[in-house]
C-alpha cells in the first residue's frame, strides 16, 4: 500500500479541517434554517473526521498492541463519522434554501456524502483486516483515502461558495 500517499492525503485533510469553518450569515428564513443546522451538524462531522485522521498513524504500527489500538480507534471514529455525516446530510436535504445559497448547500451535501462513504470504507477496512482479508483491506483503505480527498475538495468548495454568497449579501 502506498503509505506515504495515504498519510499525505490524511495530513491535507487535517489541515483543511482545521481552517475549514463555515460562519453563516443569513438572508432568508430558509437560509436561516439550513445555516442553523450546518452550525450544529458540521462541527460533529469535523470532530469525527479529525479523530479518524488522528487514529491513522501508520508509524505506530510496530507492535500488536499498536495495531489493535489503531483498528479500535478507526472503527470507533468511522462509526461516529458515518452516523454524524448521515445526520448532517439528512438535515441539509430537509431544508430548502435561496437560489443564491443553493450551490453552497449542494457542495456541502456532496462533502457530507463523501464523509459518509469514507466512514463506510474505514469501518470495512477494520472488519476486513480483522478477518484476515488483506487484499480487501488494502482496497478499503485506498477507497477511504479517495473519499477523504473528495471530502476535502468538496468542503473547500462549499466554503469558497459560501464566501461568495456572504460577499454578495454584505
Amino acid at each position: 500500500m502506498k503509505t506515504n500517499q495515504v498519510r499525505n492525503t490524511l495530513a491535507i485533510l487535517l489541515a483543511i479541517l482545521c481552517v475549514a469553518t463555515m460562519t453563516v450569515t443569513v438572508v432568508s428564513a430558509d437560509d436561516t434554517s439550513w445555516s442553523q443546522r450546518v452550525s450544529v451538524d458540521k462541527p460533529a462531522v469535523d470532530s469525527d473526521m479529525n479523530s479518524l485522521v488522528a487514529g491513522v498513524d501508520f508509524n505506530a504500527i510496530t507492535s500488536p498492541d499498536n495495531i489493535k489500538r489503531l483498528y479500535t480507534n478507526f472503527k470507533t471514529y468511522s462509526i461516529a463519522l458515518m452516523k454524524d455525516s448521515q445526520i448532517a446530510l439528512d438535515h441539509s436535504q430537509d431544508d430548502i434554501v435561496s437560489s443564491d445559497l443553493n450551490p453552497t448547500k449542494l457542495a456541502y451535501e456532496k462533502a457530507m456524502n463523501d464523509a459518509n462513504v469514507a466512514a463506510f470504507y474505514a469501518n470495512k477496512y477494520v472488519i476486513d483486516s480483522a478477518s484476515g482479508d488483506g487484499e480487501n483491506a488494502v482496497s478499503d483503505l485506498s477507497n477511504t483515502a479517495s473519499c477523504i480527498k473528495a471530502y476535502n475538495t468538496d468542503i473547500a468548495e462549499a466554503n469558497r461558495l459560501y464566501d461568495i454568497y456572504v460577499k454578495s449579501h454584505a
